[in-house]
């Protein structure tokens, strides 16, 4: 699977979120590509790096105004754009899965490209945001005021998921054609019906209680009829 990885370029960051992400990365890379934006610092360094050790292929994808950043990466492709937004088409294109680690304002710039075309239906495929040590929680309170205040449909949300955890995100990426056909049946996202109620998956055990955690992707007063529908499953 070809992966791409949004993230932060700087080495200034705080430490805890080098030392999150490279467990995360050691597990999402083995046996996956990597896709990024061809950058050998931060956590795109990291990124690089690991899989590097893991000896998945690599694809670098970076604009005309930093194609300098090639002399310092060993990539199997290298894609030089002409514009920012070119090099986020062609991103989209070149992976299966994109997931988004704590990154800057590059980094949002991509997630939102990526959650409004995939809206649009120019693509799908799975959008993940990590959100390490809570780095996106203002993002994300901010998102729901859009929801909530309706500028944007509450299915909308359904178009990515939000977590900090691993396994949740390789069972995720891994069984996405399947978790779409059960949004079509249900009419829920996979978020509702996989997380809610917990099947042997390595996640947890077997329980009628919904996981706060997926409280995110439902609406309260809709919380005791989605729980329904999934017994019904």
């Amino acid at each position: 699977m070809n992966i791409f990885i949004g993230c932060s370029s700087s080495n200034d960051i705080p430490k805890e979120y080098f030392d999150d992400c490279e467990v995360l990365l050691k597990e999402i890379m083995k046996g996956n590509n990597l896709v990024f934006g061809a950058c050998n610092s931060g956590l795109m360094g990291l990124a690089y790096n690991t899989t590097l050790s893991s000896k998945g292929n690599i694809t670098g994808i970076c604009p005309e105004a930093y194609k300098d950043d090639f002399k310092t990466l060993k990539c199997d492709t290298e894609i030089t754009t002409k514009s920012v937004s070119e090099r986020t088409d062609s991103v989209i294109l070149s992976s299966d899965a994109l997931i988004f680690l704590p990154g800057g304002i590059g980094t949002i710039y991509e997630l939102f490209t990526a959650i409004e075309s995939k809206r649009c239906h120019e693509f799908d495929k799975p959008i993940v945001v990590y959100n390490s040590h809570g780095y996106f929680d203002k993002l994300l309170e901010f998102m729901s005021k859009v929801y909530n205040e309706k500028f944007s449909g509450f299915k909308d949300k359904r178009n990515y998921l939000v977590t900090d955890s691993i396994p949740l995100i390789l069972y995720y990426i891994n069984n996405y054609e399947r978790i779409k056909k059960n949004e079509i049946k249900s009419g829920y996202s996979y978020e509702e019906l996989n997380k809610m109620y917990k099947k042997p998956n390595g996640l947890s055990g077997t329980s009628d209680e919904i996981d706060p955690a997926l409280m995110q992707f439902v609406r309260k007063e809709d919380g005791s009829n989605v729980l329904r529908k999934v017994k019904k499953m």
